[in-house]
């Protein structure tokens, strides 16, 4: 099995109003994989891709905004994991997506609600995709076109047992996120 490499460059930049972040993935090695970032909502009964979607981690002072799968914590039941959508990427190939959030951001994080203030504010930020080697999964899964790209479902325990990261770089910049009550 050869060695998965995905790297992520990301331009940040934001205005009173909203986050702007568009990436580039590129699939540096010889083996396809399955990127997680195709965070979605049911709109009458429809997959509606939301760009706005990313889950918002807090490690310390730093936000990581983060697409892919976030693995239930022990202890925690649910009845249906929270999984995104996949796209196939190619070995040598680039994907690019973008994450474009209204500010304040809104903490998003499926299985986590953090106590303490109603208002989290970090000065440092950094964008986390999960991919997984297409070797990895038993079955290829069956694409189903969503706004002319091919997605993928893929399985939970395949995906939480399998998935690596590729994570930009730290980058300082001020942002302001609201808890859900």
């Amino acid at each position: 099995m050869s060695s998965v490499n995905v790297d992520i460059h990301a331009a940040i930049s934001k205005s009173v109003e909203r986050l702007e972040i568009s990436y580039v993935l590129e699939n540096r090695s010889s083996e396809d994989v399955y990127i997680l970032d195709a965070l979605f909502r049911m709109e009458h009964g429809a997959i509606v891709l939301d760009p706005s979607l990313a889950y918002t981690i807090v490690e310390n002072d730093l936000l990581v905004l983060f697409r892919g799968v976030v693995r239930i914590p022990h202890g925690i039941q649910v009845e249906i994991p929270e999984m995104p959508l996949a796209r196939l990427l190619k070995a040598g190939q680039k994907a690019k997506g973008e994450i474009i959030s209204p500010l304040p951001l809104h903490y998003h994080n499926p299985y986590h609600w953090p106590e303490g203030e109603k208002t989290l504010y970090t000065r440092r930020i950094c964008v986390r995709i999960g991919y997984v080697p297409a070797g990895g999964i038993q079955a290829p899964p069956q694409a189903r076109k969503v706004n002319s790209t091919n997605l993928y479902r893929l399985s939970y325990r395949e995906v939480v047992e399998g998935q690596n990261f590729s994570e930009t770089g730290i980058q300082a910049t001020d942002v302001h996120i609201l808890q859900q009550p």
